[in-house]
C-alpha cells in the first residue's frame, strides 16, 4: 500500500496506540492500523483543498484534528472517519493540538494560534503577543492542560512560548 503520492508532513499515534494518522501534500489524511506487522490502510480522509500540514488525535480516541494550507482545521470522528466540523482561519494552518480533556483545540497559523472550544463555539480566542511575521510551527498542551507550548518561527530566529490557554496570556518565552 502506498502511503501518499506526495510528501508526508505530519504523523500522529492515537493514544490507544492502534492507529497512526499521516498528513500529506497530496491533500489527504490516511489512517493506518498498527496491530499487525504491516500497516493496514483503514481510511483516506478527503476534504482539504491544499496541503495537510498537521494532525492530532483526541486523548479519548473519538476524533482526529487536521490543519491545512487551505486555511482550515477539520474535525473527523473516529472510527468512521467522517468530517463533523470545519474551522476557518485567515491563514494556512501549520500546527494543531488537542487539550488533554479533549475540550479545547489549538490551531496555529501565520501570526496567531487560535483556541477553539470543541463544539466550535465563539468562546475561542487568539494567543496574545504573536506578531504578524510569526509562523506558528508547533503546538502542544501540557499533560494537565494548564499551559500550551507554541513553537514560533520568525525572520530573526525561532522561539518557544508558553501560554495560559484559559486567558491567552503569555507565561514565558525562550528565544533562538
Amino acid at each position: 500500500q502506498k502511503a501518499h503520492s506526495k510528501r508526508i508532513c505530519s504523523v500522529a499515534y492515537s493514544y490507544q496506540g492502534s492507529i497512526v494518522a499521516s498528513a500529506s501534500d497530496d491533500k489527504t489524511v490516511k489512517l493506518w492500523n498498527t496491530e499487525s506487522e504491516e500497516l493496514q490502510l483503514t481510511a483516506t480522509l478527503h476534504g482539504h483543498s491544499d496541503w495537510v500540514n498537521s494532525v492530532a488525535f483526541s486523548h479519548d480516541g473519538s476524533f482526529l484534528l487536521s490543519g491545512s494550507d487551505d486555511k482550515t482545521c477539520r474535525i473527523w470522528t473516529l472510527p468512521d472517519a467522517s468530517e463533523v466540523r470545519t474551522l476557518q482561519h485567515d491563514f494556512g494552518v501549520y500546527a494543531v493540538a488537542i487539550s488533554p480533556d479533549d475540550k479545547t483545540i489549538a490551531c496555529g497559523c501565520r501570526s496567531k494560534a487560535v483556541l477553539w472550544a470543541m463544539d466550535g463555539s465563539s468562546s475561542s480566542h487568539p494567543l496574545r503577543k504573536l506578531a504578524m511575521d510569526v509562523l506558528v510551527s508547533g503546538l502542544d498542551f501540557s499533560p494537565d492542560g494548564s499551559t500550551l507550548a507554541v513553537g514560533c518561527h520568525e525572520m530573526e530566529g525561532s522561539s518557544i512560548r508558553i501560554y495560559n490557554p484559559m486567558t491567552g496570556d503569555l507565561c514565558g518565552e525562550c528565544e533562538k
